[in-house]
């Protein structure tokens, strides 16, 4: 079966020119490493494989496939490292005894620049993209771009970048920063860049040896590789030095790190982080996205494949060009509660937390993973197996909902059922995930940390498997017995709305509520509407806010906010519940609305 590796990258975007050169251009240098499919094309000529040694030109495109990894010396000393999937041009390559001028256009994937410092000669070096500029004169960075998305990151040195939408506002970026450009017409972005992006970028950009300055983000205790096995174990024993794991020291409370493990496993199209969570290990528990004999989710550990629907060709492209990835960072916002029974114990504070998601294009299904850190309190011993956390997250694009009910956290161990939901207001969509989530904590510092992965639906998508397909659907952990439904309804701001058969759905008869979905949503408006402003919204017992986020070229997008109420059970009796989440859909001309809802739910 063919092989599938993940990158999730980030990126700087710019919209370039490519130039037009002599067949052969200055020679701009050669290759020192290459594995895996590598090949160059040359203005007028088909594309030739590469070659260690090979001299690369000016006007040369070197392109990367998904298992090829590859590292340039350029004449002037710089070094270019590759990683899977990427796609530059040399643009422009002039050197004389006074000055080197280099310019790259990245047009896909992600390089790291190792840029020297050399006296008497002057050295201009700049990374274009679609929609972004980074240039430098001596230093160690990574620029991606990818999804429309550009990045950078800075290691050692120092430079400068702006997007191209806004050419004039050149911004200084400095080590231990990152520029991000997520679009073509937003503005350029700089934040602080964690241990653990370094880690990542260091590692998918390696073509196998290490080069200069990499030694400060590589501990000694472990070295990054690559893991190629179909072996059992995805959550790394404690002592780590295992292959396929890079060790990353720091304090779980202060950020990323603690014994994190950084592992992609090469089966399927299969991704994760792995945390190390001292005795406690769980076999195969990430689920993979397979690709080749029927698209859908394998069970771990077995030959189940959930298959699922596609309706685009994928034999005819590579990975890179189907697979859509997204990657954010949180801060937590809520905290969480042990509890037992009657009894109400310590908090639970979630502090940093990443979130990667991998689909293929245009389809309505996909997997994801979330890594959490954090603190608690543990309020006079009051630590119970049975806790809580919901969070909540405002993206760019739009906003995630994430459940925990603890079934565990005893014995230096954590164990949850986690559910979630989100809205895209961009694409006006909403869906509903589900999974589990392991980790460990330390009584003595009073932290915690875990990782959860997720299988993911489009709302749609999910309420016709809950109507029938519920048996794939308890195999990939989504919450999907049915405990009761509603409507609500209300006026303001311009609008006339109901949400229809809105669906509750625990993982078990009886059991807690912990997610919602309806595709009733519709209404009418006789203006448009202004953001911001909630609708409040009642029926069959339950109350909620719909403020609208997003209204604009046909499309919406709304949060639902302060739900809370009592839900009439069909399983059990009624009962005070809490639910938060979003909406999303499509707008006509003649005032009328319509589209999803999805979110997590509680009881109260």
């Amino acid at each position: 079966m063919k092989k599938i590796s993940i990158f999730i990258w980030l990126t700087i975007p710019v919209w370039f020119l490519l130039p037009r050169f002599a067949a052969y251009g200055e020679n701009a240098g050669a290759f020192t490493s290459v594995q895996g499919r590598v090949d160059i094309t040359s203005p007028g000529e088909p594309a030739r494989p590469a070659n260690h040694g090979d001299v690369v030109f000016e006007s040369d495109i070197i392109r990367t496939k998904s298992d090829g990894r590859a590292e340039i010396k350029l004449s002037d000393g710089a070094l270019i490292q590759i990683a899977p999937g990427s796609r530059f041009l040399i643009a422009s390559f002039v050197t004389n005894e006074n000055k080197t001028s280099s310019v790259l256009n990245l047009l896909r994937g992600k390089i790291r620049s190792i840029i020297s410092k050399t006296s008497g000669r002057k050295k201009e070096y700049e990374v274009r993209t679609k929609t972004a500029v980074v240039g430098v004169r001596g230093t160690d960075f990574f620029v991606y771009y990818q999804q429309g998305v550009s990045g950078a990151i800075f290691s050692e040195g120092e430079g400068y970048a702006y997007a191209i939408s806004e050419p004039d506002d050149v911004r200084t970026i400095k080590a231990g920063q990152a520029a991000l450009v997520r679009s073509f017409d937003t503005p350029l972005t700089i934040r602080p860049v964690t241990e653990i992006e370094l880690q990542r970028h260091s590692k998918e950009t390696s073509s196998g040896e290490s080069p200069p300055g990499d030694k400060k983000n590589i501990p000694e205790s472990g070295e990054i590789t690559e893991d190629t096995s179909a072996g059992k174990g995805f959550l790394a024993k404690p002592g780590g030095n295992r292959p396929g794991a890079g060790r990353m020291p720091g304090s779980p409370a202060a950020g990323f790190g603690g014994d994190v493990f950084l592992s992609e496993r090469r089966i399927f199209t299969e991704f994760a982080y792995t945390i190390d969570i001292g005795s406690y290990e769980q076999e195969d528990f990430f689920y993979s996205l397979e690709t080749e004999d029927g698209a859908g989710f394998r069970i771990p550990g077995t030959n189940v494949l959930i298959r699922m629907p596609v309706d685009i060709d994928l034999t005819t492209q590579e990975p890179d060009e189907y697979l859509e990835k997204s990657w954010d960072l949180y801060v937590g916002n809520t905290p969480g509660r042990f509890s037992d029974g009657a009894l109400s114990g310590g908090s639970i504070f979630a502090g940093p937390i990443a979130r990667e998601d991998i689909r293929i294009t245009k389809q309505d299904w996909g997997i994801g993973n979330v890594y959490i850190t954090g603190v608690y309190d543990d309020f006079d011993d009051s630590v119970f197996d049975r806790w809580s956390l919901d969070l909540n997250y405002r993206e760019s694009s739009g906003q995630r909902f994430y459940r925990f009910e603890g079934e565990k956290w005893s014995g230096g161990e954590i164990g949850a059922k986690a559910a979630s939901a989100w809205v895209n207001w961009q694409e006006c969509l909403t869906g509903v995930a589900g999974g589990d989530l392991v980790g460990t904590y330390s009584p003595d510092e009073g932290t915690w940390k875990a990782t959860a992965r997720f299988v993911a639906l489009e709302s749609g998508r999910f309420l016709d498997m809950a109507a029938n397909r519920k048996t794939d659907l308890e195999r990939i952990d989504i919450p999907c017995v049915e405990i009761g439904r509603a409507s609500l309804s209300g006026e303001g701001n311009h609008l006339a709305v109901d949400m229809n058969d809105v669906i509750f759905f625990s993982y078990a008869t009886g059991g807690d509520p912990a997610i919602w979905a309806t595709n009733g949503v519709s209404g009418s408006f006789n203006e448009t509407p202004q953001t911001g402003i909630p609708v409040q919204l009642s029926g069959n017992g339950l109350n909620a806010d719909f403020t609208i986020r997003a209204w604009d070229n046909g499309r919406w997008a709304a949060a639902v906010e302060n739900g809370n109420g009592v839900l009439n059970r069909s399983d059990a009796a009624a009962g005070k519940i809490g639910f938060q989440g979003g909406a999303a859909g499509t707008f006509d001309a003649g005032g009328l609305f319509s589209g999803s809802g999805a979110g997590t739910a509680g009881n109260r």
